[in-house]
């Protein structure tokens, strides 16, 4: 999230405001308006004011009558920034290293990057290193193998980030010998912001899901633990697995942030598989045909899902194996199979359900109806504003205890 910075003012009564997201930079600034307040003066178009040179910065300039309203400007700026998407494209700053000016990588579709991402990577990775971001400009980066960026000493790959130009404008493309993630991520406090992960395309333009050489995911998290990371605006299309933060046999990954993030016909979108995987945050999300779209089953860890998207999930939307504390609020899910199902368990759980719309389609495989939520441990459960709708042949219920 952003980090405000407030600076000297200047003038009679005025100031600046300016959030900074990685390098990224918003700016306001306000001025003594003679008995106006920030709202009014947002109203009067007049007193707005937007400059900015291409997608580099954005200055906002407003009147407000009082130095007291300095944290309301914030507010406004912050929903500014949001409400633009600036967050979701980037242009290259002096403290970036570009993939493909300063590693070799080609960005055609047919070059192997490989090598040039890792050396991207390398370069980053240290802990004295002076430029932590790694820009992929504008194209298809092939690889034929893992790239990652992993700690061998403990200050290793901290503050690291991956950029890119857009999901659709920067994108990783798989085309190796299968069986290993395409992006091994050991980083923690770090960010991997607007990329795209598929495996190779084939003749057709169908891209390789069953049979035949596939990564095992588009990012792994591991192998050792790892905390306050962020994906956001990145795509994950045609994997077995989206996003997996560790296995049964590595250490954990903890309080990471998923936002933004499209997950298309992928076998799981996010795949938790360690106990110490756990406060996943997954906020604004889409997941469009998937198997699973979120899941720790197989595996543990816990998550939390908020004002995401699910559409046409062909097994379940979600799913609980191991317990801990869940929450699904404000989603919206439509023609996909159950939307929760949580295993039978003798233990509790914290579970959350509010303000979800959950539209079932037809289910011509299973013997019977699981219903829309299907809830197997003793809870505590908390089910608040949810609505159901289902298809006629369904029978129901739309919430099974059992």
């Amino acid at each position: 999230m952003g980090r405000r910075r407030e600076a000297e003012g200047y003038g009679l009564g005025g100031g600046i405001i300016e959030y900074r997201i990685s390098d990224m930079r918003i700016c306001g600034r306000w001025k003594a308006g003679g008995g106006r307040n920030t709202v009014n003066a947002l109203r009067e178009r007049e007193r707005l004011k937007v400059e900015g040179s291409g997608k580099m910065k954005m200055l906002i300039e407003f009147w407000i009558s009082d130095i007291g309203y300095r944290r309301r400007a914030a507010y406004i700026l912050y929903a500014i920034f949001h409400i633009l998407n600036a967050s979701a494209f980037a242009v290259p700053f002096g403290s970036w290293i570009d993939v493909k000016v300063e590693c070799g990588a080609v960005g055609d579709g047919k070059a192997d990057d490989t090598a040039a991402i890792q050396k991207g990577l390398d370069l980053i990775r240290p802990e004295d290193s002076k430029r932590k971001i790694l820009y992929f400009p504008a194209g298809t980066y092939r690889i034929t193998g893992t790239i990652q960026a992993v700690r061998a000493k403990h200050r290793e790959s901290q503050g690291i980030g991956l950029q890119g130009e857009g999901p659709d404008k920067s994108v990783i493309v798989y085309d190796g010998k299968g069986d290993e993630p395409m992006l091994r991520w050991g980083s923690w406090y770090s960010t991997i912001r607007s990329l795209g992960f598929q495996p190779k395309e084939v003749e057709g333009g169908r891209r390789e899901v069953e049979g035949g050489a596939k990564p095992t995911a588009g990012i792994w998290f591991g192998p050792g633990f790892s905390t306050a990371n962020e994906v956001s605006d990145c795509a994950f299309r045609d994997l077995p697995i989206g996003i997996q933060g560790g296995t049964d046999k590595t250490q954990g990954q903890a309080e990471v942030a998923v936002e933004k993030c499209l997950f298309e016909r992928c076998d799981f979108g996010l795949l938790l598989a360690n106990w110490n995987s756990l406060d996943w945050w997954l906020w604004d999300c889409r997941f469009m045909e998937c198997g699973t779209a979120v899941s720790n089953d197989p595996g543990c860890g816990n998550y939390n899902v908020y004002r995401s998207a699910f559409k046409n999930s062909k097994k379940r939307d979600c799913k609980i194996g191991n317990l801990g504390g869940f929450a699904f609020v404000e989603n919206v899910s439509e023609g996909s199979q159950p939307f929760l199902i949580s295993d039978r368990h003798s233990a509790g759980a914290n579970l959350t359900l509010q303000g979800n719309r959950i539209t079932r389609a037809k289910d011509d495989d299973s013997p019977r109806d699981p219903g829309s939520i299907s809830i197997g441990h003793p809870g505590p459960n908390l089910l608040l504003g949810n609505t159901f709708t289902r298809h006629a042949d369904l029978p129901g219920p739309d919430l099974r205890l059992s």
